[in-house]
This record gives structure tokens, sequence and C-alpha cells, in this order.
């Protein structure tokens, strides 16, 4: 049984049959870019311009060839439309649109034909149509690829109108090509389908007029909610069970207690490990200093850092260790005679630390060559910027007989403070006291009116 949408559908596919001119879902015209080939038949189209609405006696004059016959038929039949000058014998002449490309029949240049071959193209297409509808062949002709004798015989096809005239040829070579891809269809097909949709009829919505009131709910007409008549299988919730929060702070709870273990029982075994400390000797002038994240990974942890002082190094003659100064530059500092390198290069802290060695025994090997010992170049020390320390001078510090004198003092304030009695608030008698005050400003002397 038909249902009101499906009357209306139908109704408005009835009313684009008769009204709606022919569309194409194609590119815009006179493009350049290649554009995709389009399938041998177009999807079925309720357009009036339909080959099964003609007759097979309009669809080619009778007096028509029989080569022109079989090309039409094949779909490769050209399309001629009528040009208003006439040819030296008076016979009318025509322009071939069944292609871009000049095919000569009869006549020497391929744009001459009788007037009776000239009315297929009378029989599909009657007038010019609006500029704005017209559509784009498979290929459309572009108007760098047109001459002037052509573009001049493609402006006749306005009739003296103003108008595109190359936009007019692409349409009605776009219409040749829906034609014939209309005519692979079954014609069977074709006729039943418009058979059914000529037997639709027209459809009347009736307006509701109620009013507000009278229309009532919505959903008074509709059948139960089936999902409120069956319950839900959910499972049923335990009220013996803890909440996410609860089961965090055990999870908490428990690290806690493993931790505690591991100082309890492991942390004591680390003593056979301790080693006793030994300060640097002589020889190993170098402090290198690492940086470590206990249980994470971390990018500064390659980072790794060489001091040593100038002066502990051995083998270095004055001059030297001045010319090893002036090639560390900012990286000396002369209060403590200390020079600090770092290296995060690589990401190993051993191959920082390697490279660092190696740094430092370049430096020193430069300082000790003698081909330039840097005496022109003068100690640049503008990087560091000293602190003063300001040192008081002895005759101002506090003797020892005025410190015995001060503590004395301190120790008889505090003897006195311990002494004086301290007596704690009586929170009771204060409340006491403070009502027995109210109740003397409320009560009038004697002999006085109130």
């Amino acid at each position: 049984m038909a249902t009101p949408t499906r009357h209306l559908c139908r109704t408005l596919l009835q009313a684009g049959r008769q009204q709606l001119p022919a569309k194409r879902k194609w590119g815009p015209q006179c493009l350049r870019a290649p554009q995709r080939i389009p399938p041998p038949f177009r999807t079925y189209s309720t357009t009036p311009i339909r080959q099964a609405d003609r007759p097979k006696s309009e669809e080619l004059p009778e007096e028509a060839s029989a080569s022109e016959l079989e090309r039409t038929e094949e779909g490769k039949g050209p399309y001629w439309v009528e040009l208003p000058e006439r040819d030296d014998d008076g016979e009318k002449r025509f322009l071939r649109l069944g292609s871009a490309k000049k095919d000569t029949v009869g006549g020497e240049d391929g744009f001459w034909l009788n007037e009776a071959d000239a009315l297929k193209f009378e029989s599909f297409y009657p007038q010019a149509p609006d500029p704005k509808d017209y559509l784009s062949p498979a290929q459309p002709i572009v108007a760098e690829e047109v001459s002037p004798e052509e573009l001049e015989q493609m402006k006749e096809l306005l009739g003296g109108k103003p108008g595109d005239p190359i936009g007019l040829y692409n349409h009605l070579m776009a219409l040749a090509e829906s034609l014939d891809g209309e005519k692979g269809l079954d014609p069977a097909i074709m006729d039943d389908m418009e058979r059914d949709i000529n037997a639709e009829e027209d459809v009347d919505f009736p307006i509701d007029t109620l009013s507000k009131r009278d229309v009532g709910w919505f959903a008074d007409d509709e059948d139960a909610d089936e999902f409120a008549m069956n319950e839900d299988a959910d499972d049923d919730i335990d009220d013996s069970h803890i909440t996410s929060v609860a089961h965090s702070q055990l999870e908490v709870h428990r690290e806690v207690r493993e931790y505690t273990r591991v100082v309890a029982w492991d942390m004591p075994l680390l003593t056979n490990f301790v080693k006793e400390f030994k300060p640097p000797t002589e020889s190993q002038p170098l402090r290198f200093r690492y940086t470590t994240y206990m249980g994470e990974s971390h990018p500064a942890a390659k980072k790794v850092v060489v001091q040593f002082c100038t002066k502990d190094l051995a083998g270095l003659t004055e001059e030297q260790r001045l010319k090893l100064i002036k090639l560390v530059g900012p990286r000396y500092d002369p209060d403590n005679d200390i020079v600090k390198m770092s290296s995060e290069k690589f990401e190993a802290p051993a191959q920082n630390k390697r490279y660092l060695g190696d740094l430092v025994n370049k430096l020193i090997d430069e300082a000790k060559n003698g081909e330039d010992n840097f005496k022109d170049i003068p100690l640049d020390l503008r990087h560091h910027k000293s602190k003063k320390h300001i040192k008081f001078p002895d005759e101002w510090r506090i003797k020892p007989g005025r410190i015995q004198e001060l503590l004395l003092a301190r120790q008889e304030q505090k003897l006195l403070v311990d002494a004086t009695p301290v007596n704690p608030l009586d929170g009771k008698g204060l409340v006491h006291s403070y009502v027995e005050s109210l109740t003397a400003k409320k009560t009038p002397a004697k002999g006085r009116m109130l």
C-alpha cells in the first residue's frame, strides 16, 4: 500500500518531468583539464528530451541516405543546424554538430546537407536554451581550438542574437551524447516505467485545522515503550564492594609496605659494599660530576661536568699555565683557579666523560706547544664578576669580658621570668563575674522611680 510519502515523491517526479530541463552532472564548460569519460548511457531521467518520447518515423527523415541512417542507429550519426544564408543553388545551408572534427558528407567541406537530412536536428531541439542552462560534452571545445571561420559559423547558431556561440555548440554536443547514451536502454523497460509514472494520480494532503488544545499530546496513540516493559539485564550491584577511591588507597598502602620491607631487609645488606673514602692524589686532578635521576629516564642524565685546578696539572710551567687559561676562555674562574667544562653531546654519560678527558689532554698538549705562546694576547677576565667580601677590623670584635657580662644579664632575666607566678585563667569565674556586672547595671538604685 502506497504511503503519503511515496505519493509525494511520485508527484514531484511528475512535476519535474514536465517543467525541469535536462541536467547533466559535468564540470564547467571550456575547461582545459582532462575530464573522465562518461558511461555508455546515463541514469534514467524524467526529462522530456528522450529517444523513447519520439515516434520512430520522426527519428530520421525517409529522405536520408542509408549510410546516415546506419550511423544514427549506432549512436554516431551527425546532427545539423540550419544557417540563415543559402547556397548558390538556393538550397538551405546546415552546420554539422556531430563532432568537433569535420567529416565530408554531402559536400566538399563537410558543412552542407540537404533540408531533408537536417530535420533530425529540428525534431529534438526546436529553440536555443538559456546560456545559464548550457551543458558540457565529454570533450568540450575551447576558444583556442576554434578557427575564425568556424567561430563565424558558430555565431550563426545564435541567429544574430548576443550570446556564447562556443557554449551553445558544446551544449548541442552534450545533448547529442545524451541521446546516444539513452539509445542503449531497453525501450520496453523505459515504456513500462513511463506507463507507471503516468498512472500515478495526484495526491491531496489535508491540512489539520484542529486547535492546539484539541490536538493533544503527540504520543497519545503510540504503544507502550517496549524498553520500559522489560527489566534491564544488568548485574546486581553488591553493596559490600568498595569504591575505586578505596582501591587506590589500598594500592598506596601496599606500596608503602613494600618499601618498608625493603628498608628493613635489603638496606642493611648494602653495608657489605661500603668503601673507605680516599682523597684524590696528585695524579688525579680531574673531578667528574654526574646527574642521576632515580627511577626515571631524564634527558639531563647524560650530562657530565669536569673541574680541575690549573695549578694541580703537573708538568706545566707558569707560561704554559697562562696559555691554558687563555685557551679555555670564559670557563676559567680566577677566584678559585678552577676550569669547569661540561658535555652532553652523546647519549651515554661514559661517552661524554671520555670526550671531556680527551679534550683536557688536547688542551694540555696545545699549552705545551711552544710555537705560539699567546704573549701578545692579554688575559681577559671580564666574564667573571668577583664578589666583594667585607672584613671587619679586629678592634670591632666583642671582648671576652663583654661576652660574660651579656650572658649573666640574660641568665638573670630568665630567672626573674621563671620566678614570677603565673595563674591560669578560670573561665568559669570570668563568666560569673561578667554576669554579675551586667545584673548590677540593670538593677535600679533605691528611691529612684522606674
